[in-house]
């Protein structure tokens, strides 16, 4: 009779989307991965409050990767010291990174083999967040993450990523409790708006990322080191690590960008109160948008403002 699998504090779920331009990149973000690995055993104890109820610890990070270079799609178990070459548990035929059972069926995955308390899923890939270029809404969608080039570019809009976490929310009887997007573009309140009802905490840039993305050594042992902290503290802490991670490193970083990258951790709970004034302040505008002295200061606040979309 199998084991059953030991409860852990949380479960990190990365889902790579690397059948793409990025396939190298994955390779290295995996490498990062192991300097921290998954705690591989862990024993139940008794809650410092006393009773009789467990207090669990410890970490699984898991990976799903399909790749360019040999049109595969692997699972990871992350060890210490183990990556790409060490810690593959399945192999099996080119998947869509676009589709969205995809990405529902590795989450179900990972919660059946690898349960836990918490559950952690970062999308690692090109991020579009709500913007679509009308030149290229005939063929290819730009409000869209986990790019799948092998899929004729096939990606999971804002609507389909909504379909398949509210599917594993309601698996779980309750949100996700972080999601983090290691993409550029996706942390916008268009977005945070569709998925508050399955996601508790979204961590992600609102601007470009750089090409090295997220440190993931630093995040990943922000929640090894202490897995009982709230997941509000934990976005908080990842975004104070990929801040740092690039502050006086040379990378060439997007110029339309104050402070060279951004990164924030947004309360889901909250973003019915940001859009309800949201808006409050639209219909105003709208309702004065004759008034000249009100279309200049809405033209000057454009011109002015941070732009968050591919230039290109």
């Amino acid at each position: 009779m199998k084991a059953k699998a030991t409860m852990k504090k949380w479960t990190v779920m990365v889902y790579m989307a690397a059948d793409n331009n990025l396939d190298r990149a994955a390779l290295k973000d995996i490498a990062e991965m192991a300097k921290v690995g998954s705690t591989e055993k862990v024993h139940p104890v008794k809650s410092p409050k006393g009773g009789s109820k467990a207090a669990f610890h410890g970490v699984n990070i898991l990976v799903q990767l399909d790749r360019e270079a040999d049109e595969k799609t692997r699972r990871f178990f992350i060890t210490k010291g183990g990556g790409y070459w060490k810690d593959c548990v399945e192999t099996f035929e080119e998947t869509n990174t676009g589709n969205p059972q995809v990405l529902e069926n590795f989450m179900l995955w990972a919660i059946e083999k690898y349960p836990a308390k918490r559950y952690f899923l970062i999308l690692w890939n090109h991020g579009g967040g709500w913007w679509e270029d009308p030149r290229r809404l005939a063929c290819l969608p730009d409000r869209s993450i986990a790019y799948d080039d092998s899929s004729n570019g096939d990606a999971l809009d804002n609507g389909e990523l909504k379909t398949a976490l509210s599917s594993i929310a309601s698996k779980l009887g309750r949100p996700i409790d972080i999601l983090g997007m290691d993409a550029c573009l996706m942390n916008m309140v268009e977005v945070a708006y569709q998925l508050k009802d399955c996601v508790y905490v979204m961590v992600g840039s609102e601007e470009e990322e750089p090409f090295d993305g997220w440190p993931y050594d630093r995040v990943l042992q922000v929640i090894k080191n202490r897995p009982g902290r709230h997941p509000k503290t934990i976005g908080k802490e990842i975004v104070r690590e990929y801040i740092k991670s690039y502050q006086g490193n040379g990378e060439d970083l997007p110029a339309s960008s104050v402070e060279g990258v951004t990164q924030s951790a947004i309360d889901l709970r909250r973003i019915d109160d940001v859009v309800r004034n949201l808006d409050c302040l639209s219909c105003e505008l709208i309702r004065s948008i004759n008034d000249d002295w009100v279309l200049g200061a809405i033209t000057y606040s454009w011109e002015h403002s941070p732009k968050f979309f591919y230039k290109n």
